[in-house]
């Protein structure tokens, strides 16, 4: 079998070897995994959490196809140990894909035939009307839905070709943990998602005398998590359209007050006046609800206590151990 490897002519510069799983033979079964990285996202973590679940499985070995448009590795410690990257696509034996890439791979010329398929599916937009996400819901695939919600939505389009399952997405809760420490009274706004309204919340604490950390652009994802740790009360700005929204869930494991707008793929655990707040999408009705829950120091620790046992219980073992049967049906199933 020929060996791959990463050349700095590729698009970026070959920093850390230890990323790398070069072998002049690999285990004949392999699922290929495709990304454009550029850095850290949302969307990218869950992809890279689920490249460590199809390593525990034990049934395929994942291989992380980078696109020549990526500008950047991936934390090597988000990867199974030893995890192959190539930068062009090699023959697999199954696939994965999540938000567009069927399009990498149809552009890339890659023929899947009868090859097993997971399709991570991780927004409503897939069962949205004219989005294109959509159009590929007839393509055969074992679809992981990251919420019930989206689950829901997908099979209420009667399109879906192949099985759904609703794995509800897990974080780090023991690491997320450990970032806890010093509470300031403020509160945290996450508005990198619609910059425009954060600022609107941020203007309205600052009237009623709040203190506020306003964050409006990407940062890096350990800050960004270090300062909703640091805040009593997070505000926080999903799209409409999230299947899950880690963030929200990721500020109950830090022990931090949730206030938010409605979101569909958030109902599932974000329960107003249980595990946090849900306000209207208003930025003064948002900032009214912060500033309020600030305030109400008992019924934020309330909020915050209960909210931490729901986080509790989505703990990435337990989403690899859904995963693994999951997978292990599908595979079985088509055998």
């Amino acid at each position: 079998m020929q060996a791959f490897e990463i050349r700095p002519s590729a698009g970026f510069p070959l920093r850390e070897p230890n990323h790398l799983h070069v072998s002049e033979s690999a285990p004949a079964r392999r699922m290929l995994f495709v990304r454009t990285y550029h850095s850290m996202l949302g969307g990218h973590l869950k992809v890279f959490d689920y490249l460590r679940h199809v390593a525990a499985s034990g049934i395929y070995e994942p291989v992380l196809w980078l696109t020549a448009e990526s500008a950047a590795l991936p934390p090597a410690e988000l990867l199974p140990p030893g995890c192959r990257i190539v930068r062009e696509p090699i023959a697999a034996d199954a696939y994965f894909t999540a938000g567009m890439n069927w399009r990498i791979f149809d552009e890339a010329g890659i023929e899947m035939g009868d090859a097993p398929v997971v399709s991570l599916i991780q927004s409503m937009r897939h069962a949205t009307p004219g989005d294109p996400r959509r159009a590929e819901l007839g393509r055969r695939a074992l679809r992981v839905c990251v919420s019930e919600r989206v689950a829901r939505a997908l099979r209420a389009t009667n399109g879906v070709n192949g099985p759904i399952v609703a794995i509800p997405n897990g974080i780090d809760v023991s690491g997320l943990a450990s970032l806890r420490g010093e509470r300031a009274e403020r509160v945290f706004i996450g508005g990198a998602k619609d910059a425009p309204r954060a600022e609107a919340i941020a203007r309205h604490l600052r009237e009623r005398g709040v203190e506020t950390d306003l964050e409006t652009v990407l940062i890096p994802r350990e800050a960004f998590l270090r300062r909703i740790a640091a805040s009593r009360v997070a505000v926080l700005l999903p799209h409409a359209y999230e299947g899950f929204y880690l963030p929200a869930l990721e500020a109950m494991a830090l022990g931090t007050a949730v206030v938010l707008p409605p979101c569909e793929g958030t109902a599932d655990f974000c329960i107003d006046d249980r595990t946090c707040v849900v306000a209207t999408e208003d930025g003064a009705a948002l900032a009214k609800a912060a500033a309020a829950l600030l305030r109400d120091r008992a019924r934020t620790d309330r909020l915050a206590h209960e909210a931490s046992l729901v986080a509790a219980r989505h703990s990435l073992e337990r989403e690899c151990s859904l995963f693994s049967e999951a997978l292990n049906a599908y595979v079985r199933d088509r055998a």
